[in-house]
């Protein structure tokens, strides 16, 4: 269902707090439409390794302007480099998860990490997931989703998660981890989280992955019939 107009392609954002469900749903998406998917979490992860693998804290200085101008980072067949080097598995330890949202709220990192992925929107049909993807990355995105979900929900989901990778957490702590990052995400100075212009708002409490990426395609296809049917009018 490819779809590409005036040499612009379709781009489909999905934007939400912590644990919402964005990154599977948007996954769910692009697989359903042919779509790439752009895993902007893995991209401010990859940046926050590749700044601590410099010994460079998360705080604005020259040393980090020049370090971001020499980072390469790219997929390849969803799997991330930095340069030449796979990270695909480094980026999830317990030190990058705790310490990438002091990097993202930065602004030279945020500026870096804008200049990445309209580059790769630019590349094709794509299925973005983030916190300011329907907001500042492509506010003129074709559907804007903005995927929310109660915090004790968010917080069971996440804690599966990190149990299925060994991550020794309780439910407690994952519910208080992700209250902290919704403060900071909606409270930083840089581009704080927040429904994007014209979002669908879609609540995830109760519903599986499935039946929420069921509902954005259904969303996603009514919106490009409308703009054909337009276009030939």
């Amino acid at each position: 269902m490819c779809n590409e107009k005036n040499g612009a392609f379709t781009i489909i954002t999905i934007d939400g707090p912590a644990g919402a469900g964005k990154s599977t749903v948007a996954k769910k998406v692009a697989n359903i439409l042919g779509y790439e998917y752009l895993d902007t979490g893995a991209l401010y992860r990859a940046i926050a390794l590749y700044l601590i693998g410099r010994k460079i804290p998360p705080v604005e200085s020259e040393e980090m302007r020049e370090a971001l101008s020499n980072v390469e980072i790219f997929f390849d067949n969803e799997r991330i480099y930095l340069g030449d080097r796979d990270v695909s598995a480094e980026i999830r330890t317990v030190e990058i998860e705790t310490t990438v949202s002091a990097y993202a709220k930065l602004g030279a990192v945020r500026r870096k990490l804008l200049e990445i992925q309209r580059k790769i929107g630019t590349l094709g049909n794509i299925v973005a997931d983030g916190r300011d993807m329907g907001t500042v990355v492509f506010p003129n995105a074709v559907l804007k989703i903005y995927l929310v979900a109660e915090l004790k929900e968010r917080a069971k989901r996440r804690w599966k998660d990190l149990r299925a990778n060994g991550r020794d957490l309780s439910l407690a702590e994952v519910e208080a981890q992700l209250k902290k990052r919704d403060e900071e995400d909606t409270k930083r100075e840089n581009c704080p989280l927040r429904v994007p212009d014209g979002a669908f708002v879609i609540d995830s409490t109760g519903f599986s992955a499935d039946q929420i990426a069921e509902k954005v395609v259904g969303l996603a296809e009514k919106l490009l019939r409308t703009e054909e049917r337009t276009n030939e009018s």
